[in-house]
């Protein structure tokens, strides 16, 4: 859904590098830097190819793969009201800008510029490792455990997990790839209505002493949202685990 030409343009930035944030407010326009100057070296490298009779259909291929893609994507949005658009979904054209960028790194300048980016970019990768996930959905699911864990034994408490997204995707995900691999008896989740983004027994949810939700972009003016505020009231715990993700507890 992200339709606007920055869109388009930070999806080619993001083919060398992402998360940009990272970096913080100066660090994060080195990082930049360093994406769009391997887009111009992957551009010379499909000049390159394209120049040379032996190599211009891998230069039309890989061309059209890392640049006229994402354009073409990024177009088709405009006009198909299914079809959407973000930068990650044009990621599979990083492997032909890589390509190219490997054949525009010829000659002494060029070859300076792609190895000061390339370290650029390395550093970018390695404070990927020695952070949290941006979507930490582990630590959120962990934590939703402790907290059904530390609840009082004659509580009533039950776990959601709800993810706003399209609805083809299966709800409680998260919950269900972790839960049993961070407890030996983990407890079951509401079962919910896919399409809805609701648990499928309303009025069973709302009648329990203490509630969990484990949610991902989910807008407080859902249902499942209001509903729960107006039966318990305002959270009594709210903790963000990255981007969208958190774990709300309500209780009586």
């Amino acid at each position: 859904d992200d339709l606007g030409v920055v869109a388009l343009l930070e999806s080619y930035v993001h083919l060398f590098a992402h998360n940009l944030s990272f970096g913080g407010p100066t660090g994060r326009w080195f990082f930049a830097g360093a994406a769009a100057a391997l887009l111009l070296i992957a551009a010379r490298g499909a000049l390159l190819a394209l120049g040379a009779p032996a190599s211009r259909t891998a230069g039309v291929l890989l061309g059209a793969a890392a640049f006229a893609v994402p354009a073409f994507a990024w177009g088709l949005a405009q006009v198909l009201p299914r079809a959407g658009f973000t930068w990650h979904y044009v990621l599979p054209s990083a492997a032909a800008a890589a390509a190219l960028a490997g054949i525009g790194a010829r000659g002494r300048a060029a070859s300076i510029v792609a190895t000061v980016a390339l370290l650029l970019t390395a550093t970018l990768g390695a404070l990927h490792l020695v952070r949290p996930a941006t979507e930490d959905f582990r630590g959120a699911v962990a934590y939703a455990l402790r907290a059904v864990e530390g609840a009082d034994p004659d509580e009533d408490v039950r776990v959601v997990s709800v993810e706003y997204q399209p609805a083809l995707f299966p709800q409680g995900q998260p919950w269900d790839y972790y839960a049993p691999r961070l407890s030996a008896t983990p407890p079951a989740r509401e079962p919910m209505l896919e399409r809805e983004f609701s648990v499928a027994d309303p009025e069973s949810l709302l009648a329990a002493d203490r509630v969990v939700l484990v949610r991902r972009s989910v807008p407080d003016e859902l249902f499942l949202m209001r509903a729960l505020r107006e039966a318990m009231g305002a959270p009594i715990d709210f903790v963000d685990f990255g981007y969208g993700v958190d774990v709300i507890t309500f209780a009586r």
